[in-house]
């Protein structure tokens, strides 16, 4: 730096180069003069789409300014939390009128000879056969909600957002989903029975239900806290409810296994059982769901 003028002195060996418009601003880029373009040759203007500008994965979004604090959850519409009400409501309803039932369920699936028979058959008479059978709606209400609630906690907020305007149904379509599953082991359990002509299926038939009934009745109380609150404390009941239904599928594991040992029925048909009525219908949902 020059201490007389107070420029900078860039030697004499490299002379100053002004860029072009086009080195900098790119090869289409002109000068401009301040005052707006004007049509050439009287041709229109053509509007440019976002993905042309943007990328092709960019859409248009409401430019009026979000409400502070919201968030896009799954579990924020009239559907989800009306059903919630419902099932609470069935709940008490069946705490008050069937209080004798619901222990009777609970409490054979944790004995330590595992499933006692006459309650198995009990499970067929006309007043129980009712009983199970509002257990049986209730469960699957209830499994239904608790996965929306899980896919809401798993999904970041940006995909939540760029779901569809419809996503409001989704309790409804939970809600079918589970009922399909449902009717999908009572039938192959209807099927097993009338080809092999034997009582073994249906047997197995009244302890899926007679578990599925019990753990319905037994996670309700840790489920509801977690449909409905929010955040960490949602997080924790779910993780709780989580834990329970681990125990009651393990206990499902291995009074379906204790059925096939006790009927000398070799270990292969167990597992095939087991993918057929439980890995199979659930992994289907799982991959209609994905692709929608």
């Amino acid at each position: 730096m020059s201490s007389t003028t107070g420029h900078i002195d860039f030697g004499q060996s490299v002379p100053r180069h002004d860029a072009p418009p086009a080195e900098v601003f790119g090869r289409a880029s002109t000068p401009g003069d301040g005052y707006p373009l004007a049509k050439s040759d009287g041709k229109p203007y053509v509007m440019a789409r976002a993905g042309e500008v943007f990328g092709p994965e960019s859409i248009l979004v409401d430019s009026r300014p979000q409400q502070a604090g919201h968030t896009a959850s799954l579990c924020s519409g009239e559907a989800f939390q009306i059903s919630v009400l419902l099932l609470s409501t069935a709940y008490l309803t069946m705490l008050l009128r069937s209080s004798h039932h619901m222990h009777t369920v609970v409490r054979s699936i944790f004995r330590s000879g595992g499933v006692d028979r006459n309650i198995v058959d009990e499970c067929g008479n006309a007043s129980s056969a009712r009983f199970m059978t509002s257990v049986g709606l209730f469960g699957i209400a209830l499994a239904a909600l608790a996965a929306v609630r899980i896919v809401d906690m798993l999904l970041p907020q940006q995909t939540i957002v760029a779901l569809p305007a419809g996503i409001d149904l989704a309790p409804a379509v939970a809600i079918a989903a589970a009922a399909a599953v449902a009717a999908w082991q009572h039938a192959l359990h209807k099927a097993a029975g009338w080809v092999c002509a034997s009582d073994d299926m249906s047997i197995l038939g009244q302890i899926s239900r007679l578990y599925f009934a019990a753990g319905a009745l037994a996670v309700f109380p840790l489920l509801a806290p977690a449909l409905l609150s929010s955040g960490i404390s949602s997080s924790i009941w779910i993780i709780l409810s989580l834990s329970a239904i681990t125990l009651l599928l393990l206990l499902y594991l291995k009074e379906t296994f204790m059925f096939f040992i006790g009927k000398k029925i070799h270990i292969l048909y167990w597992f095939l059982y087991l993918c057929s009525v439980i890995a199979l219908p659930l992994s289907f949902v799982c991959i209609v769901a994905a692709r929608l």
